[in-house]
Parts: structure tokens; C-alpha cells; sequence
């Protein structure tokens, strides 16, 4: 079930995308909801992996509990790095791509703070492994699709930025 859920958070995420791509090339935006329902569904998911599975002995549950919140914490700095352009958050069509901050080293840092969310949850729920795998292997699935197909779309400038920084590994010299 909460595998499921995991799967259902991450495809209306693809759609949030898809819809966007389709405002950008329609030439209007629009209130675009699947964002914040994908987002939503995937906490959900968290929440009944908490509620249906045993947590982990003392140590291991505080250690687990302390690195998903620092997880947290950077993943959420991360993102809002990119608020200052507004890509998720303003109803314009096209919006410069951000190159600043963690995103001038590498596009898509937040597949390492995600994964990192998944491992502590892991630590708490050790029971959970698999589902918290496969959200993280998702996560990376859709960077992916972000970085070919729809950033390109929506996000100006795009295409240079892609040669100029690494994927999800930042190399010194690039």
C-alpha cells in the first residue's frame, strides 16, 4: 500500500510537469495543484510507513531521527534557493533558470538531501528499507526527467546551464 502511495506521489509529480510544459507551450500558465497534491501524497506515504511498521531499538531511532531532520532542514535550504526565481511558485510561463548557491556545483542537489531523508527514515523504520529505497530511486527517475524534458521547457536559459554544471555530482574543474 504505502508503496503504491510512493509511486502515485512521484506520478503526479511527472504530471505537475507535464502540465506545466503544456501551459509553457499553449502560451498561458496556470494554477498548476499537482505539485502540492503529489507533495502531499508523499508525505502520507512517510506517515503510514511511521504508523504500520516497528520502530528501530533507542540509539539507532534518535541517530535516525536526528539525521532526517537535518536532512530535512538542508533539503528544504536547497529548495528554497530556487524561490528566489520562483520556478515552482509564480504563474509566469518561463522563469530564468537559478544558477547560485548549491546550484552553481551541481543541478539537482536535492537527490543527495532526499535520499538522505529516505536513509534516516530508514534508521527509525528499519522495516521500511525497501519502500524508502524505491522513493529515492523515484526521486531520481523524476530529476531526471526534469533535466531532460521539462526544465528545458520552462526554465530559460536551461540548456547552457546543463553544459556549463554537472548532474548530481559536482566535479571540480567543470
Amino acid at each position: 500500500m504505502t508503496a503504491l502511495l510512493g509511486l502515485a506521489a512521484f506520478a503526479l509529480l511527472v504530471y505537475f510537469e507535464i502540465c506545466k510544459c503544456a501551459g509553457v507551450k499553449k502560451g498561458r500558465a496556470s494554477f498548476n495543484p499537482w505539485f502540492i497534491a503529489g507533495t502531499a501524497v508523499l508525505i502520507l506515504t512517510w506517515v503510514l510507513l511511521f504508523a504500520r511498521n516497528t520502530v528501530s531499538a533507542a540509539p539507532l531511532r534518535y541517530v535516525g531521527a536526528v539525521f532526517t531532520a537535518v536532512s530535512v532542514f538542508v533539503y528544504y535550504r536547497v529548495l528554497a534557493e530556487t524561490s528566489k526565481e520562483a520556478a515552482y511558485t509564480e504563474n509566469r510561463l518561463i522563469v530564468p533558470v537559478y544558477k547560485d548557491g548549491t546550484y552553481s556545483k551541481m543541478r539537482h542537489p536535492g537527490v543527495w538531501c532526499f535520499a538522505a531523508v529516505c536513509l534516516g527514515i530508514t534508521l527509525i523504520i528499519p522495516g521500511a528499507w525497501a519502500v524508502n529505497l524505491m522513493l529515492a530511486i523515484l526521486n531520481l527517475v523524476y530529476c531526471i526527467l526534469q533535466d531532460r524534458y521539462f526544465f528545458p521547457v520552462y526554465l530559460e536559459g536551461y540548456e547552457e546551464y546543463k553544459h556549463e554544471v554537472p548532474f548530481c555530482i559536482p566535479v571540480k574543474g567543470r
